[in-house]
């Protein structure tokens, strides 16, 4: 996720780059960076109950995720704490979920993932393993 940020952040930079004098386009970029990070921060979260889900756990090992590894089925990089596989049919990619008071983002779809169960990407096989099988409250948020 973050090295998407920094990509988007160069392009940017290299698109305003072109269009502004070199200390506006410095000036243009930090700007709405900071007025967006505290209008997020202003803006109460807002928790939708969706019910139990299933949670497990799932990591970029072979066993887990084959030959994908950490490539999600949305074309992000999977990480730890950020990362689930949902089924699209009952929560859509991109939403941003709260599972167990962990916000996280549903980037991926597993082969297993069907209806209410939440697969919880974790960087290694054992803390995936170590999940097992549970059941939580999911939280769809808006802001």
């Amino acid at each position: 996720m973050k090295c998407r940020h920094v990509i988007a952040g160069i392009v940017l930079t290299a698109i305003l780059g072109a269009a502004l004098p070199a200390s506006a386009a410095a000036d243009e970029i930090a700007a709405p960076s900071a007025a967006a990070a505290a209008s997020q921060a202003d803006e109460p979260l807002t928790l939708i109950p969706l019910g139990v889900f299933t949670t497990t756990g799932y990591c970029p090992c072979g066993s887990c995720s084959g030959r994908w590894g950490r490539l999600t089925s949305t074309g992000a990089l999977a990480a730890a704490g950020h990362t689930v596989a949902v089924d699209p049919r009952v929560i859509p990619y991109g939403a941003r979920l709260m599972i167990n008071g962990v916000i996280c983002t549903a980037e991926d779809r597993g082969g297993g993932v069907r209806g209410n169960h939440i697969d919880i990407f974790y960087d290694t096989h054992e803390e995936s393993r170590l999940h097992g099988a549970q059941a939580a409250e999911v939280y769809l948020i808006q802001q």
